[in-house]
């Protein structure tokens, strides 16, 4: 009974130490407005969201054709690593280890794969980037994942049918309004 004891102690032990030296990311947006986004739309105060992996196959179209961040998030189950807002003066939303993300595993010689959103003020475009992180040196360091320069601005369009069943509709009230005369 005694080593069972020492075996479930020498096994938490190791899980705490593992988690104190977890790795983490740390992210960097860049200067938004030499890029044009803080002037376009994306002024202060905007929130950049990171995730963590690879984007999946759909979701940029899904946020295209007018889902929100969210739903597309519970849609293709990824979850925010980090988000941050454009800060004033140095527009950038960098997120560095205790900004609030989660705290991940990564071994030295490992990189970490990562995208991020944000969405003008009037909700009809988004800026997206994705890249990979510098090495990961040694158990318990920071690696870097920067988006200087990478973003892309993509429009938000409502998908066809939407506009498909708003014009079947109109043509429904114009031809109800024609019989009645």
């Amino acid at each position: 009974m005694k080593m069972k004891k020492i075996l479930i102690m020498l096994a938490a032990g190791f899980m705490l130490a593992a988690r104190v030296n977890a790795a983490s990311v740390n992210w960097q947006s860049g200067n938004m407005n030499t890029q044009g986004w803080v002037a376009g739309g994306y002024p202060v105060g905007t929130v950049i969201t990171y995730i963590l992996g690879t984007v999946p196959a759909g979701m940029l179209t899904a946020l295209e054709n007018g889902a929100t961040l969210a739903e597309a998030m519970t849609t293709y189950s990824v979850s925010a690593d980090a988000s941050k807002a454009i800060a004033a003066a140095v527009y950038t939303a960098n997120v560095g280890k205790g900004g609030g993300q989660v705290y991940t595993g990564f071994t030295p010689g490992q990189t970490a794969s990562g995208y991020a959103f944000a969405f003008n003020s009037e909700n009809t475009a988004f800026i997206y980037a994705s890249g990979t992180s510098l090495i990961f040196n040694e158990l318990g360091s920071n690696a870097t994942l920067s988006f200087n320069g990478l973003w892309g601005e993509y429009e938000i369009v409502p998908e066809p049918t939407s506009f498909a069943l708003l014009a079947l509709g109109a043509a429904a009230v114009g031809l109800r309004r024609r019989l009645k005369k």
